[in-house]
């Protein structure tokens, strides 16, 4: 009886064994074809994939796809004090260019101009981040003001060190979002002196 007894104890041991075996085989193979099907389904990058990937400012938006969806498009500034009411602005790129820069225009609704242009530096690029606490050429800033029917323009240029420019975004892609302030003083050839002061601006670029 006894060796009957350890005869059906190895019996069930070895088909405990197999029985093992099989679960694990089968588990392996639905592991396998897991990943089969996953790698599969592995997305080809598109503007409607649901993933910022690619060149995307957000998701599906921005670089190679459509320009981001946004309610902010807006810039700022004083002049001598006084807040510009503002009529129309643009952010513009210019990449076919060597080096390529921005343009930044905004025109108030006395026909008065601003122009805040940057050319890209050899050294960092284009960045967030980016900042100068003095404008040099070839970056300027513009303010062209109309006097008795002809146009009279302070620059930056004419005292360059008495004016910053900083970017706290800078995306730059067709569509991409450009975010920053400025201020300084502005003289014409005569000397004469504008102030801008507490500008902001935050908009997409629109090429």
């Amino acid at each position: 009886m006894i060796q009957l007894s350890f005869k059906k104890i190895g019996q069930l041991f070895i088909l405990t064994l197999f029985s093992l075996g099989l679960i694990l085989t089968a588990c392996s193979k639905d592991d396998d074809e897991e990943e089969s099907a996953a790698e599969n389904q592995t997305v080809t990058p598109s503007c409607t994939d649901g993933i910022k990937n690619q060149n995307e400012v957000d998701i599906d938006c921005g670089g190679v796809c459509p320009p981001c969806n946004t309610d902010t498009s807006e810039i700022a500034f004083k002049k001598d004090g006084q807040a510009e009411v503002i009529s129309d602005f643009d952010a513009n790129r210019n990449p076919g260019l060597n080096p390529s820069n921005i343009g930044l225009i905004a025109v108030t609704d006395e026909g008065n101009k601003l122009t805040i242009l940057v050319v890209e530096p050899a050294a960092t690029g284009w960045s967030g981040g980016l900042s100068f606490s003095a404008i040099t050429a070839p970056n300027s800033i513009t303010y062209e003001v109309w006097d008795s029917g002809a146009p009279v323009f302070y620059s930056s240029a004419n005292h360059p060190n008495e004016s910053e420019l900083s970017f706290l975004r800078l995306d730059y892609v067709d569509g991409g979002r450009v975010e920053g302030s400025f201020s300084g003083e502005l003289y014409n050839s005569n000397g004469d002196k504008i102030t801008l002061s507490n500008g902001h601006f935050d908009t997409n670029f629109v090429n």
